[in-house]
């Protein structure tokens, strides 16, 4: 039945791919689930395909709300406060990181509408690593039921099936082609194909190269049972070490980004500052036990097995708020997955043709069910999609492809109720609905100026609330210049739109 292995693995490839295309479908028929990142990515490929170089508006608006920690004060205290607005309307995102590949994405929007491309490479770097995990196992192995049953069991890890359900981030693309990176350099692929690689590797951003040059360097001395030869690999560790000194030369004299002086710990007091803290503490546990699976699978070659650690190290002890541990729908796991992955396909595959095809498929069923209970977790502590995620995202596919409406058309309905070029400030959301049809920032930044308010109409309160509230009082509506109970309601997403009624 599974003699024919080259018609199999072709079949799996077309069933992955109408998964993918299901999904992308679907999930950018929604629309209005977008929040600022996604946004701020959509924004600055069109304004590439427009020639106005990496710039986006919703990045000056997002990030001078960051830069000032905004985010670090309570609703009622940031009315209260003067909010300084940005230095400029649009910033330019290559300083913050270097996404040079948006440049490659940007010419395709001849074609494809920002949100749909971005939203398609997504999904499908992530399909392709599993793709490629059910591949090295498969051809290992030659043993079909096994190989498919260990990708279904990598699409089901909390951070394959979070990332596939997040918004779009550049990093993400490094999921696959960092697991090519791994495939080539253990195979010992042309050294031309590893230098086109790593050359589009370097184009994701200064990270993708710093990570790219290490797996070239160390996965071709992770072979099993053979001597580490560094000699025959020089060619290789060469591509390596330009990645590296390519990552160090874009961080040091181009970057103005302050999040690499902060996320890893200075010194051993801060390290065991973090691990005192019963959140992070708890939150590092997680992160060990949502990839313990693919970490056993990998012990199958043990030089593997340190690999993958090696890598996971910056997100164990590294600290940027819990996402970088345990919110699987960030792209923060994007630099570590594809070793591991890899790590746990060939450690699967020497532990495949060491045992009995049924020893075998207990093995890997239990892994199986390991993994389902690990994702259901992680469902429920809202840190991946949820089954409802899915379903509206199938849904979604249904209505686009019969003609119903979806998100585009009430993503529609909003831009038509604010005029052109306006100066709206709203909220992630309102600004990934409205992006490049008017000027925006991040309330309540800039609201003096503004000419529309866009936010959830319950935000709206009577003003008897109590200092600590999450409402905006009527009160402060009318200070600013608008009236609460003069709006343009949008049923169908809870937002109201609030137009200016006294002059600035």
């Amino acid at each position: 039945m599974f003699k024919n292995r080259q018609f199999l693995r072709v079949l799996v490839l077309i069933t992955v791919l109408i998964i993918g295309y299901v999904f992308s479908i679907g999930k950018d028929a929604i629309q209005i689930d977008r929040q600022g990142d996604a946004a701020i990515f959509e924004q600055v490929s069109e304004n590439i395909y427009a020639g106005k170089g990496a710039i986006s508006n919703v990045f000056a608006a997002t990030q001078n709300y960051i830069d000032r920690q905004y985010f670090s004060y309570s609703l009622s205290e940031l009315l209260a406060k003067k909010l300084e607005p940005p230095i400029s309307k649009e910033r330019n995102m290559t300083h913050f990181h270097a996404y040079w590949v948006l440049y490659l994405f940007a010419p395709l929007l001849a074609w494809f509408h920002s949100s749909l491309l971005l939203t398609a490479s997504q999904v499908l770097v992530y399909l392709g690593l599993v793709y490629g995990a059910f591949y090295i196992l498969e051809k290992e192995c030659n043993r079909f039921p096994i190989a498919l049953l260990f990708g279904i069991l990598i699409l089901i890890s909390p951070a394959i099936a979070g990332g596939i359900a997040g918004q779009f981030y550049p990093d993400r693309l490094f999921v696959f082609l960092g697991f090519l990176l791994c495939y080539l350099v253990y195979y010992k692929a042309n050294i031309i194909i590893i230098v086109l690689l790593s050359l589009l590797t370097a184009l994701i951003n200064e990270r993708a190269a710093l990570i790219g040059g290490l797996t070239i360097i160390f996965v071709p001395l992770c072979q099993r049972d053979s001597l580490i030869f560094i000699k025959r690999n020089v060619a290789v560790f060469v591509v390596g070490l330009v990645l590296i000194a390519y990552s160090y030369w874009v961080g040091k004299f181009w970057l103005s980004n302050l999040y690499y002086s902060t996320y890893l710990p200075k010194n051993l007091t801060e390290l065991t500052a973090r691990f005192s803290d019963p959140v992070f503490f708890h939150n590092a546990v997680i992160f060990v036990l949502s990839n313990a699976v693919l970490l056993a699978f990998s012990m199958g070659n043990y030089r593997l097995f340190f690999l993958s650690v090696f890598f996971m190290i910056p997100n164990f002890i590294g600290n940027i708020g819990g996402a970088e541990k345990v919110n699987w729908l960030t792209h923060y796991h994007s630099y570590y997955i594809p070793v591991l992955v890899f790590s746990a396909a060939e450690g699967a595959a020497v532990i495949g043709n060491k045992l009995s095809f049924g020893k075998n498929l207990g093995f890997i069923t239990i892994a199986f069910f390991l993994t389902c209970g690990l994702l259901s977790h992680e469902s429920d502590s809202g840190h991946v999609a949820t089954m409802s995620y899915i379903s509206n995202t199938i849904q979604a596919f249904y209505d686009r492809s019969t003609g119903r409406p979806t998100g585009y058309e009430l993503r529609r309905k909003v831009i038509s109720m604010v005029p052109e070029g306006s100066f709206v400030v709203t909220d992630e959301q309102g600004m990934a609905i409205l992006k490049n049809h008017v000027r925006l920032d991040r309330f309540p930044v800039s609201v003096s100026s503004a000419d529309f308010i866009l936010l959830p109409c319950s935000m709206i309160a009577a003003d008897n609330i109590n200092s600590g509230s999450t409402l905006v009082p009527n009160s402060w509506m009318r200070d600013k210049g608008f009236d609460s109970h003069i709006n343009k309601e949008i049923r169908e997403l809870g937002l109201c739109l609030y137009p200016r009624v006294l002059k600035k």
